[in-house]
């Protein structure tokens, strides 16, 4: 069967705006891609699952009404959609495991709203195509990049909510992530270059120059990797193509790439830090499993390697059902590993292995690992069907490198809890789905989806929508405890605790609670009954955390209950062995249990040369210990 590709460029049938499908997917990814609040914790996520949300749900009402849904009518689709839907399963099933039930079912709605998104992006690919999506992801692209060079130069944009180390990260908060998001759009836009019309050709140009150079500046080795990789294994078959305009495009990109380079030796030769991190960081890769080195990059390849070392003991102790769903940085710090010094200190805390598929497989065990390797597994087979076909081979290739950006990023990014990065594997997704349906069927009207299934989608919709809204409140409150725990006003947080646990959401972005909050107001203000029992509610939620077992034994120290504060105590340190308050707190408590020597070397661990208390807790200790020994002589 022979086809033309036109129908991923040509115009449709006029129709009204909100008929599209393409017309709520630019809305989408507008939305997600923007979207950001200063009233909670995490600016991003909350905010953009309900924008996510609330236009799918509006769009799957409006097609649903207008019975306009098709079944895949291919088996591989249809073997995807069941493998998907089997996961989603699976992943409900893991929460049988789970300690904190809520995360885990925040993280199966976020994958249930991405196969939903799949399903849409589907029925937009068989109907409709790329031609207006496309345009729209390039100016996507270039908004993008270039918020990443403006925030670079300080020209602009500095009041972004986002990390502060100093790197920019456009609208996505974190220099990973908006260089992967800038990566995943370059297959889009790649393909609006090599097809649309010159006008577009060249505003397309633009974007990918100007990703490259945001690249570089957002200093991101994992795109880097997924970049290099997807251009070696896709890139030399399209100078192949014997069609005439693809070939002199691919002779212009030829040619514009060694300006390209020079320009950017142009920018990195100027600019002597930037020239110092970069050759930091292309170093770190050529020599990953260094230990002992001057080379700051280093470290963050350390803490990864740390991370995959504790979701592949965390995978090998629940191979079945892993630890649950969305429960991963939960359980993460009872796997302790000698070295791993940002955790050491108690202030930080892994909140993800870098690596979906070790998160994955620790989360849900053997079964679930399995099925969703096997859904990127399928996709790659349909792909390269697709590049063998005649009539689909340039877009099989863009598609592949598509795939191959996402599951190479994968492996060092954490790119599933992004909605802006779960939309865009969406739509990569159903439009290998929607292509490949194209182009193996003469029937592409298959069986209408009935109004009840779409009616199912709608609830799941409306309860993730509840969820976000649950979620943007429960941090909001969260946001505010932590300034007035800063600000030594515990009475303003007891005065503010709400009158019923948090149901529905639990725990916040950063090893907090609502309870865990309280439990500290409560002790900062000498009422250690209702501190004691705040932390055994906070101990229901996140029953690994050192701050929480540090306030545990400040609680027993103000009861005068000493052996239980050691217990307490001893094991908030052996989460976080180098933890300066608890290391200080345990100190008091072997003071007062008459452990002497055990106070003088927990103090030693520590330094307390401007501590004048703490000097003279070690001073006593020495005194006591010495008249302990002489009175055994």
């Amino acid at each position: 069967m022979r086809r033309s590709l036109s129908f991923l460029c040509m115009r449709q049938i006029q129709k009204s705006w909100y008929e599209r499908y393409d017309t709520w997917l630019i809305i989408l990814f507008g939305s997600i891609s923007f979207l950001f609040s200063r009233q909670t914790v995490d600016p991003l996520t909350s905010v953009r699952f309900g924008a996510g949300t609330a236009i799918l749900l509006l769009a799957i009402l409006l097609f649903a009404w207008r019975g306009s849904f098709l079944w895949p009518v291919t088996r591989p689709a249809k073997w995807f959609f069941a493998l998907s839907l089997l996961g989603l399963i699976w992943k409900a099933l893991s929460l049988t495991q789970a300690i904190n039930v809520p995360e885990g079912l925040f993280a199966l709605l976020r994958a249930s709203w991405q196969l939903m998104l799949v399903w849409f992006v589907f029925q937009m690919m068989i109907r409709e195509g790329w031609h207006r999506l496309g345009r729209a992801l390039v100016l996507l692209s270039l908004c993008q990049s270039l918020a990443v060079i403006v925030q670079y130069y300080g020209w602009g944009l500095s009041q972004l909510p986002g990390s502060t180390d100093g790197f920019p990260f456009g609208f996505m908060a974190h220099r990973n992530l908006v260089g992967s998001f800038l990566l995943y759009l370059q297959p889009v836009v790649f393909w609006v270059w090599l097809t649309d019309q010159k006008r577009w050709k060249a505003i397309a140009a633009l974007a990918m120059i100007l990703t490259i150079i945001g690249l570089v500046l957002c200093q991101s080795r994992s795109p880097w990797l997924a970049a290099i990789i997807a251009v070696v294994a896709v890139f030399p078959g399209l100078s192949l193509l014997k069609k005439g305009k693809l070939r002199t495009n691919v002779r212009w990109l030829l040619i514009t790439m060694p300006l390209l380079c020079l320009l950017l030796v142009g920018i990195v030769r100027q600019d002597t830090e930037l020239s110092h991190n970069l050759k930091a960081r292309v170093s770190s890769l050529w020599s990953p499993l260094a230990e002992h080195t001057d080379n700051p990059a280093q470290g963050s390849i350390q803490l990864r390697l740390h991370m995959w070392q504790q979701s592949w003991k965390m995978w090998q102790d629940h191979p079945l059902m892993g630890v649950g769903a969305g429960n991963w940085r939960l359980v993460a710090p009872s796997y302790h590993l000698p070295g791993f010094s940002l955790n050491d200190f108690g202030q930080h805390v892994s909140m993800r292995p870098h690596n979906d598929y070790l998160q994955v497989a620790a989360e849900t065990g053997w079964p679930g690992f399995l099925i969703f390797v096997g859904s990127w597994g399928l996709l790659f087979w349909m792909c390269i069907q697709l590049w063998r076909s005649p009539q689909s081979s340039l877009m099989g290739r863009v598609l592949l490198a598509a795939l191959v950006v996402m599951v190479v990023d994968m492996a060092f990014s954490f790119p599933a809890e992004r909605m802006a990065h779960l939309s865009m594997q969406a739509l990569y997704a159903g439009s290998i789905l929607g292509l490949y349906g194209r182009y193996n069927r003469d029937d592409l009207q298959g069986g209408k989806v009935s109004f009840g299934w779409s009616i199912a989608l709608v609830l799941i919709l409306a309860f993730s929508l509840f969820l976000a809204r649950e979620k943007y409140r429960f941090e909001g409150q969260l946001l505010q405890y932590q300034a007035w725990h800063a600000a030594g006003q515990y009475d303003r947080v007891i005065r503010a605790l709400p009158p019923d646990d948090p149901r529905w959401v639990t725990y916040g972005p950063v090893d907090n609670s609502l309870p865990l909050y309280a439990s500290m107001a409560y002790q900062a203000t000498k009422q250690p009954q209702k501190a004691l029992a705040a932390a055994r509610l906070a101990e229901q939620i996140a029953p690994y955390s050192a701050r929480l077992w540090n306030t545990y034994g400040t609680i027993y120290v103000d009861l005068q209950q000493f052996d239980q504060a050691v217990e307490a105590l001893e094991r908030a340190l052996a989460i976080a062995p180098r933890y300066e308050v608890a290391l200080k707190n345990i100190a008091i408590a072997y003071f007062n249990v008459g452990n002497y020597m055990a106070c003088i070397r927990t103090i030693e661990k520590i330094d307390v040369a401007n501590d004048d208390f703490m000097m003279g807790v070690y001073e006593e200790a020495w005194r006591r210990q010495k008249a302990v020994e002489q009175s055994q002589k």
